[in-house]
């Protein structure tokens, strides 16, 4: 009786198993913004197929369908079986692509993926007197991710800076301002630093903030 309980326990786990690894149905997802969770339109969105399992840019992938986002952000491939070897890319040139996201980690996230809207951080350093200072900016958003080009900028001037940042996120911006363009490495040369949490407006929005040191 007892081996009788057993063999029914490790087929019913057997059979879970192919169950979860074999999952089988209709492909279909949603593309979203980040904070604002607006449907992402005419967003190109890439059905691949993992071909050999190589790691990072030696992976072989088979693109088995393409298409674009409905107007609610919306796109259809059918049905499919064997999700644990779909997985999914997506582009549009005003956000962050996604790249080889597993099927069932979308499907998993109630079908979703959520892109990173681009937009821009204007910042004006106003220095109080025309010395010869330098400063050195490094800036990321809640994904620790660099938004500013992290080198060396004279500062004898008022110096105007774009960077990348993305929207409806909390930028952190460290900023160090050195005795001259010479003495950056070495830390008793700074003369000023200091660190700003700057929130993002919409997509495509430049914000604009003064630093004066």
């Amino acid at each position: 009786m007892k081996v009788r309980i057993l063999l029914v326990v490790i087929i019913s786990i057997m059979l879970s198993c192919d169950k979860e690894t074999n999952s089988s149905g209709e492909v279909k997802l949603q593309v979203t913004e980040y904070g604002s969770n607006s449907p992402v339109k005419n967003a190109f969105v890439g059905l691949l197929k993992r071909t050999s399992n190589g790691v990072g840019s030696s992976a072989s992938w088979e693109v088995l369908q393409s298409a674009e986002t409905d107007s609610n952000g919306f796109v259809n491939f059918g049905n499919y079986t064997n999700w644990n070897n779909l997985y999914i890319d997506v582009q549009h040139p005003d956000y962050s692509d996604i790249s080889t996201v597993s099927y069932e980690k979308v499907k998993s996230q109630q079908s979703k993926i959520v892109l990173n809207g681009n937009a821009y951080l204007k910042l004006v350093f106003v220095p109080d007197s025309l010395n010869n200072y330098s400063y050195r900016v490094l800036s990321h958003d809640g994904a620790e991710k660099n938004c500013c080009p992290n080198d060396l900028v004279s500062a004898s001037k008022i110096t105007e800076r774009i960077c990348f940042a993305t929207a409806h996120k909390i930028t952190q911006l460290n900023y160090f301002v050195y005795r001259d363009y010479e003495s950056y490495q070495n830390h008793n040369n700074i003369i000023f630093d200091s660190t700003i949490n700057i929130r993002i407006g919409n997509l495509l929005d430049t914000n604009s903030t003064t630093i004066k040191f």
